[in-house]
């Protein structure tokens, strides 16, 4: 019997691999929070709607509703820089301090990551109204041009 030739596997340079770094990335994905992003800017959004289709809270004739969400968004968008230290997105660890801060540096580097996973969680809240506000404009200078093109799409819709 012959024996059969092992055949050395086609192997990609170091560091690419066919397919393989998307696949790796693709679940590495936090698709559960990419929905409940979703979920929440489409309540956010459907709220932000009703209330000015049912015409809450009119004052002069303008919804007050829009400077509502404004408020809510720049409020949190100031919490999250505060509380994040910044844009930063590194851990903070002792060895980040001055010499001066050495003695305190553990219980500081533990105080600034619970505030920057504080900051964490107000973003899922603040991103909802950040894409509310940023449809509403859309919809308010483009709203015309999309409904034409929709129904020329899709036949008098």
């Amino acid at each position: 019997m012959a024996k059969k030739k092992k055949r050395a596997k086609k192997t990609a340079p170091v560091g690419i691999t066919p397919g393989g770094a998307v696949k790796a990335r693709l679940k590495e994905f936090n698709w559960r929070r990419m929905v409940v992003i979703l979920l929440s800017t489409i309540a956010a959004f459907a709220l932000y709607e009703a209330l000015i289709a049912a015409e809450f809270l009119r004052i002069g004739g303008i919804p007050i509703i829009m400077p509502v969400y404004f408020t809510i968004a720049t409020v949190l968008i100031f919490a999250v820089l505060l509380l994040n230290h910044g844009i930063s997105q590194k851990e903070v660890t002792p060895d980040m301090f001055k010499a001066e801060y050495k003695d305190m540096a553990e219980e500081l580097s533990q105080k600034i990551n619970r505030h920057k996973a504080i900051a964490r969680k107000l973003m899922l809240i603040l991103l909802p109204f950040l894409f509310a506000i940023f449809f509403d404009i859309i919809y308010l200078f483009y709203g015309d041009i999309l409904k034409n093109a929709l129904s020329l799409i899709f036949g008098g819709v």
